[in-house]
């Protein structure tokens, strides 16, 4: 017979298993019980759900409920739907599929950010918006750039489009000397802010003018007045670019007077490329979004010609009247009046804002009949306010027509529209380039062309292909040719004016007929009234009554002698005092 440790260490496998499957099947029995008891004891109708599944995960954990070895197959094909999380999107404005606004405003979050949401003219306030498998929160910002970054706290009521017109106008005329036509061509771009998003142009402001005149009290105004305003002294080119792509501001630039650097030519270039929606600018490997309204302030104007066609001007004087101080105090109370009225108003109006397409605005050149139109927008067809607007604009003409003699391109298309009125046949690029020197020269441009630069803009720029013939490089001007000079021309704002003596268009004549130019619209001068040919002038010429100049204006230029009734009038018409 074994010793009894010999016996203790002999494996008895069939009891064993038995003892271990008993204690399995009580343990199982056990958790089963405590599950039910579990059950029973938690009501559903005081339970607070914290996830979206309505599962409360706290007090499954207080009660330590176990899962039998049975169950733990089903939970984990759950776990994946339960544990499901929304997929985060960070958003500054969008539309909802249900209709719901969801805007950006400053809140007491400590994001400082919240969500205003805005449906049938109902309002709420929400840190976070859940919908359709997404949740929606605000955009994560540095601390000061959210300080400087100017948000309505709510929406309140505003009222209709002229009346807002002349609210705004009143502000600006009360804290800065200025004209009535500037004050509305502003309350214009700072209304037009409002719903840039919604228009393939941004205008831009520029504001010139010498110290104290004014320059930084309306860059605190439009502070005010504009959407999402920030007012910057200085800002890097990737500052400018990654701030437009997060939030969309309305950049406001103090004290830029750019100079011939690389990081300056780099920052107007980005600017050259900020008004149209749908550029991008591409750094890391990423995308980013450059539009969005700009004000640029400075001392002496700006050089860059194609920034300055992009831009209304606005010109500021030194001034003696007694204005108000708008300091941070008066400017934060005029926000607290102005911004939840215009974010009311871009609320109740967002939708139905479309570039207007006013035929005032025709007689424009091409970029300044787009910002026409864009400031035209928020206007919402109002007759009134888009005839004062066409009449403000053209006070910037001239401006303009000076700034084009900056750009290669306009100047050796207008040399070029010359000579098909002078030349038969060829026209040698040699030719070409004296000519646009010539017009340089006369406009104050210490800058020429050589014949190879001259050369490069008609074949790669304009698309005026050149050929090689005895003396040099020319250019065909047949009629095809011709016709294409004309209609190109038109497009980039030439007018048969821009051709002609000062002298020739202050007397309303055009000269010899051209088909093209009739047919193109191209016969007007520079206002956009149409000029005459000499067979029609001499038609309608007749000799003053007072001192014998033969004119054909209502009005004798010389005397201011008016025209005798029967002349105005055509023959068998009755006249005014008829």
């Amino acid at each position: 017979m074994a010793p009894a440790s010999a016996v203790n260490k002999i494996p008895l496998n069939g009891n064993a298993e038995t003892t271990s499957q008993r204690s399995r099947a009580e343990t199982d029995r056990k958790v089963v019980a405590n599950q039910a008891k579990a059950t029973e004891s938690i009501d559903p109708e005081n339970t607070t759900s914290t996830q979206p599944n309505e599962t409360n995960h706290e007090q499954q954990g207080s009660l330590r409920v176990f899962p039998s070895p049975q169950s733990v197959v089903a939970m984990e094909s759950t776990q994946p739907r339960e544990m499901a999380t929304p997929l985060t999107r960070e958003v500054e404005f969008t539309i909802l599929p249900d209709g719901r606004m969801v805007d950006l405003v400053s809140s007491r979050q400590p994001s400082g950010l919240g969500f205003l949401v805005w449906q049938n003219g109902n309002i709420r306030r929400a840190s976070h918006i859940e919908h359709d498998g997404e949740l929606l929160v605000v955009p994560k910002m540095d601390p000061t750039v959210m300080s400087a970054l100017r948000l309505p706290t709510t929406a309140r009521s505003c009222p209709e489009i002229g009346e807002l017109f002349m609210v705004m106008m009143n502000y600006i005329e009360a804290y800065v000397d200025i004209t009535t036509e500037y004050s509305f061509l502003i309350a214009a771009f700072a209304l037009s802010t409002w719903f840039a998003d919604r228009l393939s142009v941004a205008p831009y402001l520029s504001i010139c003018g010498p110290p104290e005149s004014g320059k930084t009290t309306l860059l605190r105004l439009l502070h005010c007045l504009c959407r999402r305003a920030i007012h910057a002294s200085a800002i890097t080119a990737a500052s400018l670019y990654r701030l437009a792509a997060q939030v969309r501001p309305t950049l406001l630039i103090d004290e830029a007077d750019f100079g011939t650097d690389r990081t300056s030519r780099d920052f107007q270039r980005l600017l050259r490329g900020g008004n149209r929606q749908g550029l991008r600018v591409l750094c890391n490997g990423k995308a980013f979004e450059n539009f969005g309204p700009k004000v640029i302030a400075s001392r002496v104007p700006l050089d860059d010609a194609a920034l300055v066609s992009r831009n209304i001007n606005i010109v500021m004087t030194p001034s003696d009247r007694d204005v108000p101080s708008l300091d941070s105090d008066a400017e934060e109370k005029l926000s607290d009046v102005l911004q939840p009225m215009l974010e009311m108003f871009r609320l109740q109006h967002y939708v139905r804002v479309v570039a207007s397409q006013d035929p005032r605005f025709l007689k424009f050149p091409p970029r300044l009949r787009d910002n026409a139109r864009a400031l035209a927008a928020a206007m919402l067809g109002n007759e009134e306010l888009q005839q004062r607007l066409a009449g403000a604009l053209e006070s910037q003409l001239p401006c303009m027509q000076f700034d084009r003699f900056n750009e290669p391109e306009w100047t050796v298309m207008l040399a070029l529209y010359g000579f098909c009125h002078v030349r038969k046949g060829d026209c040698y690029v040699r030719e070409l380039t004296d000519e646009t020197n010539r017009i340089l020269r006369e406009n104050g441009e210490p800058r020429l062309y050589s014949p190879k630069r001259v050369g490069q803009i008609l074949n790669k720029t304009l698309g005026f292909p050149t050929r090689r013939r005895g003396e040099g490089y020319r250019v065909e001007l047949t009629l095809a040719i011709a016709r294409q000079i004309h209609s190109q021309a038109r497009a980039m704002g030439i007018t048969r004016a821009d051709i002609l003596p000062s002298v020739t268009v202050e007397s309303g004549l055009v000269g010899h007929p051209c088909g093209p130019c009739s047919e193109f619209g191209m016969m007007m001068d520079h206002e956009g009234e149409r000029l005459r040919t000499f067979e029609e002038a001499a038609a309608e010429y007749k000799p003053c009554t007072g001192c014998g100049f033969d004119h054909h204006h209502q009005k004798c230029p010389r005397c201011s002698t008016p025209r005798k009734a029967e002349m105005r009038n055509p023959s068998g018409e009755p006249t005014s005092g008829a």
